[in-house]
């Protein structure tokens, strides 16, 4: 990797070579930092309660259909809640986790919400961890919903995390 040098312009000039532009600023024989990257908007959920959670089997598949549902209290009338990122852990158990926020609307949304998401685990999932930023707000242990057992079919409340 090319440093910085003190050198006249047309030696600068000379050491460029072809096309080749270095897009590396020169201080004191010193590159500037990189860009620091914004930290993420804060959790607009200020309260949560009643979290369940079930996977479910055809079996045909290895994994199943994870289900999270939960009530959601946001700072005020307006808000939509948002699914986001569904990620599965390469783990022993496998495990998950899923994002959920919000955003403004000026809509006539509730401040209190029920939420659901739906997500296919290529793998049984034994432990989800619901994220709203940098916040924890909840984490679960999803019960089998076995579909080929409708007796089986069962949720557990996992330990809501206010934030």
């Amino acid at each position: 990797m090319l440093g910085c040098m003190r050198q006249s312009g047309s030696a600068r000039g000379a050491a460029m070579i072809g096309a080749v532009v270095l897009l590396v600023s020169c201080r004191d024989g010193h590159t500037d930092p990189p860009p620091t990257v914004p930290p993420p908007p804060p959790c607009p959920i200020v309260a949560s309660a009643g979290w369940k959670s079930t996977i479910g089997s055809d079996g045909r598949r290895p994994g199943g259909r994870i289900v999270v549902m939960a009530e959601v209290t946001f700072p005020s009338g307006g808000w939509r809640p948002v699914w986001g990122h569904f990620a599965q852990l390469d783990s022993a158990p496998p495990a998950a986790i899923v994002e959920l926020g919000g955003y403004p609307t000026g809509g006539s949304f509730p401040v209190m919400q029920t939420v659901r998401g739906e997500w296919e685990a290529s793998a049984r999932i034994a432990a989800v961890t619901v994220k709203c930023g940098d916040v924890v707000l909840a984490q679960l242990r999803p019960t089998a919903d076995d579909w080929t057992a409708p007796a089986a079919n069962a949720s557990v409340e996992g330990s809501g995390v206010q934030p």
